[in-house]
């Protein structure tokens, strides 16, 4: 439970952001960033990794544009381990249990020798026969033999070893449905299974992650990444990015937004429980926006959509600004409330 004093209660009440009628003004310019507290500041020089699903991916081409050094971006890699995909979409995460796994995984070979051996990987890979080796931690793999798929382990390795070197990491899960390989005792990033039919019905079951499953696997995943780096920062959102398909029994929007809700609530006791990190709303920037944000396929969101989400992350991380100026722009106040909040912001300060 969350509870606030009384006083407290009426101040926040009184701010223009705790009135719908503001709210809505905000939105009739189609395209609406809602307001989020930082409580950490990073410089552009710093190493961000990113860990998520395709808008992880969207986002990190927006944050090298913009300077910032996001190791995902240099991996390579011939076509035919990566299905012509770009390369960085194919290494998405999607569940939190996933994101534990994979720091886990860099974790353990980081404290050993930090060099990939063959038996690291050996739990992730799946032979489909004929030497066809599918990696089941990746999204959407393609058939390879071992030695390709060993050296793309390899290189998720010097992917996901940043995480316990960089100044900021960023976690974007997007799904609570999931497959478990019981076998292995891991989760699935792909669904196991090629033209319809599952790979091993005896060793793969489905799941629906529940909001405490989700929850300590997100605070596993930072007290992992913490406890060989302790002074990293966090950003963390919910993709806003909807389900392709659900393996459930309930119609797939109404799985869709079971999964960003226990998402969404999730992440909002991690930042609780945790310090340093932020939660930044680009699922309700999104979903609060003119469908126009969206692409064609009503899933995948408008590139220039998600620049303003990022460059609103850069102005309030990379160049953080307090100014009452700042903050009636953003807030979209009209004349009569921007000097009611000039005065309530200046009363503050002195």
């Amino acid at each position: 439970m969350i509870e606030f004093s009384a006083d407290v209660a009426l101040v926040n009440y009184k701010k223009p952001l705790a009135d719908w009628s503001v709210a809505r003004r905000r939105m009739r310019s189609g395209r609406v960033i809602p307001h989020f507290t930082q409580t950490f500041s990073l410089k552009k020089s710093d190493t961000i990794l990113t860990l998520g699903s395709c808008f992880a991916r969207e986002i990190e081409t927006h944050l090298s544009s913009c300077g910032c050094n996001v190791p995902a971006l240099d991996l390579s890699g011939p076509d035919s381990e990566i299905n012509g995909q770009e390369l960085n979409k194919v290494i998405g995460l999607f569940t939190p249990p996933t994101f534990q796994q994979a720091i886990e995984w860099a974790k353990r070979i980081w404290e050993r020798d930090k060099t990939v051996q063959p038996s690291d990987c050996d739990c992730f890979f799946f032979d489909t026969g004929n030497g066809a080796i599918v990696d089941l931690g990746l999204a959407q793999p393609a058939k390879n033999s071992y030695q390709q798929c060993f050296a793309r382990r390899q290189q998720l390795y010097k992917l996901y070893e940043h995480a316990f070197t960089a100044k900021c990491v960023m976690i974007t899960p997007g799904l609570v449905e999931t497959w478990f390989d019981n076998k292995e005792k891991l989760y699935t990033v792909t669904a196991p299974l090629r033209s319809g039919q599952i790979f091993d019905a005896d060793r793969f079951s489905f799941r629906v992650l529940e909001y405490t499953e989700c929850l300590e696997s997100l605070l596993a995943t930072v007290d992992l990444i913490r406890e060989i780096n302790p002074d990293v920062k966090l950003l963390i959102t919910v993709s806003p990015v909807p389900l392709r398909y659900t393996f459930s029994d309930r119609d797939i929007l109404v799985a869709n937004v079971f999964s960003k809700c226990v998402l969404r609530t999730a992440c909002d006791e991690l930042i609780r429980k945790r310090p340093h990190i932020d939660y930044f709303p680009s699922y309700e920037a999104v979903t609060l926006s003119t469908r126009k944000v969206w692409l064609k396929d009503k899933r995948h969101v408008d590139r220039s959509m998600v620049g303003e989400i990022v460059s609103r992350v850069i102005q309030q991380y990379f160049k953080p600004t307090d100014t009452i100026v700042d903050e009636l722009e953003h807030y979209k106040l009209n004349f009569g409330e921007r000097i009611l909040y000039a005065i309530k912001k200046l009363a503050k300060v002195n």
